[in-house]
């Protein structure tokens, strides 16, 4: 049996109780928003009905978006719209209907809203769905944190069980390659699937910040008119969203007539009407590129390559990290000294896998120079630790010009 080892990866056991600690300190605020949250959805409903008003309002936009509840994966039906309470500003809202209400609305109708007047922002619609998304999203992080802070601190508060001791003998195991050991190494591909990712996103920052400076340093203002404004409206079969859509035309530099339609926000399509000048920028040489003057995509750039190249810089390193040790376990066990080592105690490591306790080693051994060093066996599971009682003897690889790095070979 073989596992890698480093005396650099000794983890203070005061260590766990601090992680331990501070994962209860967030996970119970968590917790407790979750649980607030979730008292206000309950209660809504009766607050509705006892203080409620009524208001006319008008639907802006309907959206089904595909998403996963209770592990089935179906279609949310999504409505947004606009209200003005008797007192106060107009509000805009959104909720989730059922798939009849959906069918039934009709972008720039009439819609009926059930608001509280002291908090316009509480509304209720007719075929609303409770919105959940929040109460457990933070319920749930919640728990997961209080419940792992909070097994973390007693794991350190209790007793360490006693390992069943074996006395059978031991395998000498050969050395896997470096390939085998990349393959089977998690960190690895969790690091390779980030950068790839990270990649695409990044691509997209850098398509867009490339097309926003041919605007900027291309582009050309001129004045268009509008021709019409439509609405693409939302439907099961075709459209999954409501498209507030302008038409326009203008005349390039070289007299050519272009028309374009291009998807607007809804206060811009409000504002816009039929024989309006607007004005437009254009790219000379590709005239069918143009948009509104004014609009910029570099926020969504700036997105993408913030996002893509964070993700591209964690997974980089856990890729890097990852095969490093493995490079470095290789090359202990090609060109490290040999040194007699003996198992000084058997602990909890305070990892988890698949919901068994892990176990490491601590041994000691003498360098070349006589010194006596300490070294940190990786994970045992507990059959595997059961098999090095304290006192038992193996083998020890250390690197020469740094004798406190050292492997855990084995017999």
């Amino acid at each position: 049996m073989q596992m890698r080892s480093s005396s650099l990866s000794i983890i203070p056991q005061t260590f766990w109780l601090w992680f331990g600690g501070i994962w209860l300190i967030v996970g119970v605020p968590f917790l407790s928003i979750g649980f607030y949250i979730g008292y206000q959805r309950l209660t809504l409903d009766d607050r509705l009905d006892q203080d409620g008003r009524i208001a006319e309002g008008i639907v802006l936009t309907k959206t089904i978006r595909t998403s996963s509840k209770n592990g089935n994966t179906g279609p949310s039906y999504l409505v947004a719209f606009r209200f003005a309470p008797i007192q106060g500003e107009m509000v805009t809202g959104g909720a989730e209907v059922t798939a009849e209400v959906w069918d039934s609305l009709v972008e720039r109708e009439p819609i009926r809203v059930t608001y509280l007047p002291d908090a316009p922002s509480s509304y209720r619609i007719e075929g609303q769905k409770d919105d959940w998304v929040l109460p457990v999203v933070f319920g749930i992080l919640g728990s997961i944190l209080t419940a792992l802070g909070g097994l973390r601190l007693l794991e350190r508060l209790e007793p360490v069980p006693a390992l069943a001791r074996q006395s059978e003998g031991y395998a000498i195991v050969m050395p896997p390659s470096l390939s085998a050991l990349v393959c089977r190494s998690a960190w690895f591909w969790f690091g390779l699937a980030f950068v790839l990712m990270g990649a695409f996103i990044f691509d997209l920052g850098v398509q867009e910040t490339l097309q926003e400076q041919q605007y900027e340093q291309e582009g050309v203002v001129v004045r268009a008119v509008v021709v019409n404004k439509s609405i693409q409206r939302a439907t099961r079969e075709k459209h999954p969203r409501t498209q507030y859509e302008v038409t326009y035309r203008f005349a390039t530099q070289d007299g050519l007539m272009t028309e374009r339609t291009a998807e607007v926000g809804v206060e811009e399509w409000e504002r816009l009407e039929a024989d309006d000048s607007v004005q437009v920028t254009y790219l000379p040489r590709a005239p069918e590129l143009s948009r509104l003057a004014g609009k910029s995509n570099l926020i969504p750039a700036f997105a993408g390559l913030g996002f893509g190249g964070l993700m591209m810089l964690i997974g980089g390193g856990l890729s890097y990290r990852s095969v490093s040790r493995i490079r470095r376990e290789l090359r202990l066990r090609r060109e490290g000294m040999l040194a007699e080592g003996i198992v000084l105690r058997v602990e909890l490591s305070g990892v988890r896998v698949n919901g068994v306790p892990q176990w490491q080693l601590r041994y000691g051994y003498h360098d070349h120079l006589g010194q006596l060093r300490e070294g940190c066996s990786d994970w045992f599971s507990p059959e595997e630790a059961a098999q090095w009682p304290e006192g038992a003897k193996g083998t020890v690889r250390f690197d020469r010009q740094r004798p406190q790095d050292s492997l855990w070979v084995g017999k």
